[in-house]
């Protein structure tokens, strides 16, 4: 989940400036909701199948397959506006500055009155997330950020007629193509069903590209309304959940059968592809003017990303959240959903507030050294 860009410039030096659009900052923030969604159904142990809850678990997981894109979400995000965006090497320095804080400093506070969670793998991790795969999207997305600059050469020197062929290309070879293969255990493009740094650059040249296109006059794609991007958005939901239902009600048999009912519920899946896509086009369509609100979303937006730093730190996620929810399997399916969502949103406002302190006190630090400069000039 990449961090906040504050301007959308043109990668020129000379570029106009662009205004900054709001709804996808939004965005930013509704992805970032699903997350711990997907996380407290999943790691917390609220979609454990059993026998005499059928009913909750499929609820569970149709709240699971509307907030499976956020990733996406984030990845198409990346695209869409670092394709305008110029390259700075100290936003991605001020990232993994504080990552590296908030990993030393969890460990530490954990490790001290935990000290028995404390082993080489955690300190490992912990010293050195991007190599040790601490976070698997930050390792990932600190190895696209330096690839941007080059991706955005080669996207802006294509022809508008190419940049289309290309959004099909990618979809066709990286989502469709792959789908059917999956599910009997051949990964024939090693994407390793989302999580790898291959379709964090896919979804990056799908988004710059869709935006190039987008903004082309005559010449580019249409975009939908508002209404048929929701609409969108809720049919690819109903069809993979709509797939597992089916496979599973009737018990079909297929040499990879564990497999086979979440083939189209993993990132690269083409109904999870496309749910991020319409988000991305819908929250598009929306055009915030209220200065109040405006102001929110600028606040909230820079901490978006560090909500996933901090509830799913190595530590947190083995023993914090790992198995937390599990007394809600036997909850009717509205209780356990109204509760898992209120169990995301309380995380993540705790992991957003904390980050807005940090983010206070550097602030706060920073005008004293400037006032206390001024005082030695004077």
């Amino acid at each position: 989940m990449s961090s906040d860009e504050r301007v959308y410039t043109g990668i020129n030096a000379g570029a106009p400036r662009e205004a900054r659009h709001y709804g996808i900052d939004l965005l930013r923030l509704v992805s970032m909701l699903m997350i711990p969604v997907l996380h407290v159904l999943g790691q917390g142990g609220v979609m454990a199948k059993t026998s005499s809850n059928h009913s909750t678990y499929y609820a569970c997981w149709l709240l699971e397959t509307a907030c499976l894109c956020a990733v996406n979400c984030f990845g198409l995000i990346s695209g869409f506006v670092g394709i305008r965006a110029r390259f700075r090497v100290k936003k991605i320095l001020r990232m993994i500055m504080t990552v590296e804080f908030y990993s030393l400093l969890l460990t530490l506070v954990l490790g001290l009155s935990h000290p028995e969670w404390i082993n080489r793998d955690v300190l490992l991790k912990s010293v050195l997330p991007i190599q040790w795969k601490a976070w698997w999207y930050y390792s990932a997305y600190v190895a696209l950020f330096f690839l941007m600059p080059f991706l955005n050469k080669g996207i802006q020197a294509l022809t508008i007629k190419e940049k289309k062929q290309l959004l099909v290309l990618l979809f066709v070879v990286f989502s469709f193509s792959t789908t059917f293969s999956k599910p009997f255990g051949i990964d024939f493009l090693e994407l390793i069903g989302g999580y790898s740094l291959i379709w964090l650059i896919v979804l990056y040249v799908f988004g710059a590209c869709l935006r190039e296109v987008m903004d082309t006059g005559s010449g580019g794609i249409p975009i939908p309304g508002r209404l048929w991007c929701l609409l969108g958005y809720l049919l690819c939901v109903l069809v993979g959940w709509g797939w597992k239902l089916l496979v599973e009600y009737h018990r079909i048999k297929e040499p990879a059968q564990t497999t086979f009912n979440r083939m189209f519920l993993t990132y690269t899946a083409p109904t999870i592809f496309g749910c991020a896509v319409f988000l991305l086009l819908l929250f598009y369509r929306i055009h915030i003017r209220a200065k109040g609100l405006c102001r929110f979303i600028t606040v909230l937006t820079p901490s978006a990303f560090y909500v996933y730093i901090l509830h799913t730190h190595p530590l947190v996620w083995e023993h914090i959240l790992n198995e937390r929810f599990t007394r809600w399997l036997s909850l009717p399916p509205a209780s356990a959903l109204i509760r898992s969502i209120l169990a995301a949103a309380v995380i993540f406002i705790l992991c957003m507030g904390l980050d807005l302190l940090r983010r206070c006190i550097l602030d706060f630090m920073h005008k004293e050294n400037r006032f206390g400069r001024l005082q030695k000039r004077n």
